[in-house]
């Protein structure tokens, strides 16, 4: 087989053409597509990276954030927990107490009512022993009982300190009316006038009494001048021993 050189020859140069012309016109643009895809790939690769990597910061962030949030949760719970059990012992405390103050007014009601049922039954023993002396006494009134009771406040009378006679004269004064003598019955001359002196000596003037009788004074002598006041009479005593003896409201 002959061989062509010219042929050959102008076929190797069609071919470095044409190599030439794909190397310039299709080679490098393909490159270049290439070399932009392969970048393309790798920017979104980093960026994908770059994401992933933030998405784990952002995983472990939340990670903290959910275990501060327990530990503040449990926390919370803890406090709340502890609130709530103060809570529970102040308002047991509050009710115990409570209840010990309502049983002592209640232990204080019932002092009191038995304190009110023993004054009121010793007031009614007072009142049913005053009422028996009363009788008693009433039966056992005389003039001579009588006489012996006036003649025992004119002694008294006259027996009166200086500071007391002056402090009544003072009470008195000298514009006074007539003193007002009362008895249980009649009282004999000479025992008016023996209580009129007395009553003289007292006020320092001379005085005219005013005898009265009063049956209710069962026996003694009661004198009124002014605002001032003699009782030396059963039914004065028995009435002072009455408010005296009855225990106080």
């Amino acid at each position: 087989m002959e061989i062509d050189w010219t042929t050959f020859a102008l076929e190797a140069v069609n071919f470095l053409v044409l190599v030439w012309i794909l190397k310039r016109f299709l080679y490098k643009p393909v490159l270049a597509v290439i070399a932009r895809r392969r970048a393309a790939i790798e920017a979104s690769l980093a960026e994908a990276r770059a994401r992933h990597a933030e998405a784990g910061a952002l995983e472990a962030r939340c990670q903290e954030e959910l275990k501060t949030l327990e530990a503040d949760r449990h926390h919370a719970r803890e406090a709340l927990a502890k609130e709530i059990a103060a809570e529970r012992a102040r308002l047991l405390e509050q009710m115990r107490a409570g209840v010990a103050e309502e049983r002592a007014k209640a232990e204080l009601l019932a002092d009191r009512a038995g304190a009110e049922a023993d004054r009121r039954r010793e007031e009614q023993a007072v009142k049913a022993g005053l009422a028996f002396t009363a009788r008693l006494l009433a039966r056992l009134a005389d003039p001579d009982l009588e006489a012996r009771l006036v003649r025992m406040a004119v002694d008294d009378l006259a027996a009166l300190p200086t500071e007391r006679v002056e402090a009544v004269r003072g009470a008195v004064g000298a514009q006074a009316g007539p003193p007002v003598a009362t008895t249980a019955g009649p009282l004999p001359d000479a025992l008016q006038k023996a209580v009129a002196e007395a009553l003289s000596g007292l006020l320092g003037r001379t005085v005219a009494p005013e005898f009265r009788e009063d049956p209710a004074l069962v026996s003694g002598l009661r004198v009124s001048l002014g605002p001032w006041a003699l009782k030396a009479t059963l039914a004065d005593e028995l009435e002072f021993f009455s408010g005296a003896a009855g225990p106080a409201d």
